[in-house]
């Protein structure tokens, strides 16, 4: 495939733009959180201290969904890593600091997943001999997302006060990605060869 045939196909721009979302998302929510936490009234070393479950449920939560998707499949973990990302996002949206922990626990393991994820279901419906077009080119778009997520939420914490906005626009493009993986269409797995070759 050149890059051409690569973005003239509908799985494509379902693909990039959920990853666009959810990289805009997950920097979003990183590179925000202490200040957040701040505003929320924890101490500095609390405030600093709140990466460490968000990066290690992130591990798990790749290492977990490895294993699930070989079980369930890999779209049916890609929508569930989407919607435990979705869930702590809508508990930061509450401003409540007693959710903050378990909000970036769901957060860090949903993200986890759906960055391990990502190439797999490119894969699936792409095929593997141009897989890296197909990511070289997905990665324009999520490289995007990344950039934009910090700024625009620092701007509508400017613009409003507060992270609500902010956080209620991750959780807008965390839902749109659900819908975008919802309705992509994966390419069945090919069969592996069971034929015994004879002498």
């Amino acid at each position: 495939l050149s890059y051409r045939d690569i973005v003239a196909r509908r799985e494509f721009w379902l693909i990039g733009t959920a990853a666009f979302a959810t990289f805009y998302s997950i920097l979003a929510v990183s590179n925000n959180l202490f200040l957040h936490s701040q505003d929320l009234g924890f101490a500095p070393q609390e405030s600093a201290a709140l990466f460490v479950p968000l990066f290690i449920m992130g591990l798990v939560g790749k290492v977990v969904s490895g294993v699930l998707s070989d079980i369930l499949g890999r779209k049916r973990v890609w929508i569930l890593s989407l919607a435990l990302m979705l869930a702590g996002a809508l508990m930061l949206v509450t401003l409540q600091k007693s959710l903050v922990m378990p909000a970036i626990a769901l957060f860090g393991f949903g993200w986890g997943g759906n960055y391990s994820l990502l190439q797999a279901i490119a894969a699936d419906a792409f095929g593997s001999r141009a897989l890296g077009r197909v990511m070289g080119a997905v990665t324009v778009l999520d490289a995007g997302g990344g950039a934009l997520g910090p700024w625009v939420t620092s701007l509508l914490y400017d613009r409003f006060g507060s992270y609500h906005s902010g956080f209620l626009l991750v959780c807008a493009l965390i839902a749109l990605s659900i819908v975008l993986a919802t309705v992509l269409r994966i390419r069945p797995p090919e069969q592996a060869a069971t034929a015994v070759p004879t002498a």
